[in-house]
């Protein structure tokens, strides 16, 4: 029965530590963000000794140290991709023009366009500049996606355009089709 209370003790103080070293990984983080500074390091090291009862003769100690080191925490923290679709209009049933600007203070790559919820090539549609690869668009920089339909959308309806980008955000517009 003292071993399996002791036992509970120890698992509690691991949680217990677990949660401080993450919230001071998140506080050294935060720091390095208010302060603007480009580099935070931060070296948690913790120690911990648990004596257990063994054959209730004879007493084992452990100790335990556990070295976590977070380096450039405040570059994680202040860059951000933001892409905003500045215009899109349609030329005719069969082209949707959209002019896009990168607003973050990260690069962004836009990996495809969604039509109505489907991927371009499953409407018969391409975009120009091909996406391929990937279009990447650095921090400031602005972009005209041309996109061309066979067949064509019927005039008067809605079309929901989506920016799909590489870490998986959506940037959607509506367009109507003259």
């Amino acid at each position: 029965m003292v071993l399996s209370v002791k036992g509970e003790m120890s698992r509690l103080v691991y949680g217990v530590m677990g949660v401080l070293v993450v919230a001071v990984v998140v506080l050294t983080g935060l720091v390095g963000y208010l302060y603007g500074q480009g580099s935070q390091t931060a070296t948690i090291i913790t120690t911990v000794t648990t004596t257990q009862l063994t054959q209730m003769t004879t007493a084992t100690t452990t100790t335990q140290t556990r070295v976590i080191t977070v380096t450039n925490t405040s570059g994680n923290f202040t860059r951000f991709e933001k892409l905003e679709i500045t215009s899109a209009y349609a030329n005719s049933a069969t082209e949707i023009v959209i002019n896009v600007k990168n607003t973050g203070s990260a690069d962004a790559t836009i990996t495809d366009i969604f039509i109505n919820g489907k991927p371009l090539s499953g409407v018969g549609g391409s975009a120009s500049p091909a996406l391929g690869n990937g279009l990447s668009l650095p921090s400031g920089s602005s972009t005209t996606l041309t996109l061309s339909f066979t067949p064509g959308f019927t005039s008067g309806v809605t079309v929901d355009v989506k920016v799909h980008t590489a870490s998986g955000t959506d940037y959607p517009k509506a367009v109507v089709i003259p």
